[in-house]
């Protein structure tokens, strides 16, 4: 997979609070190593963030995921996380995320998520506006030119 066209973010290291009993990283920190990174893909990259959420009253709310836990993280390993925007349509989308390894640059993990947008006020589901999807349509078709990791489509887009 080229990971050229994807959001990339340096996810920090492996710190000591993360390391279970068999002296490597915990299964929830493999979570909490993703999600920095893709709060800043939401802020700074997708638009859909806090600032988004104060100026339409929309937000977006995870329905599904699904991970896959490759090789172990020790303590101090540096972190880097790729987000691939898989698939926009008129009220969701679906991302995988990956974590690496940042010297070795071995996948570790990879996560797939479905998210919903949301009226805050009904909060229900909500269409995207015209202009949103039409921004996340070719966030998509640009990740698309990465190729499609083996580990996407565990999640059924509904």
């Amino acid at each position: 997979m080229n990971k050229v066209s994807l959001f990339e973010h340096s996810a920090g290291v492996v710190k000591p609070e993360w390391i279970d009993y068999n002296k490597h990283m915990t299964v929830p920190r493999y979570f909490d190593a993703i999600l920095n990174s893709i709060n800043l893909w939401f802020d700074q990259e997708a638009d859909l963030g806090e600032s988004y959420m104060a100026a339409t009253g929309h937000s977006m709310f995870t329905v599904q995921s699904h991970w896959n836990y490759l090789r172990e993280l020790l303590l101090g390993d540096p972190l880097t996380v790729t987000l691939q925007l898989l698939q926009a349509d008129i009220n969701k989308i679906r991302y995988i995320c990956h974590l690496y390894h940042a010297e070795k640059d071995y996948l570790a993990a990879t996560g797939e998520f479905l998210v919903v947008h949301v009226n805050m006020q009904t909060r229900k589901t909500a269409s995207f506006s015209e202009d949103k999807l039409t921004q996340l349509k070719a966030m998509q078709a640009r990740h698309a030119s990465a190729g499609v990791s083996p580990y996407a489509n565990a999640i059924k887009h509904r």
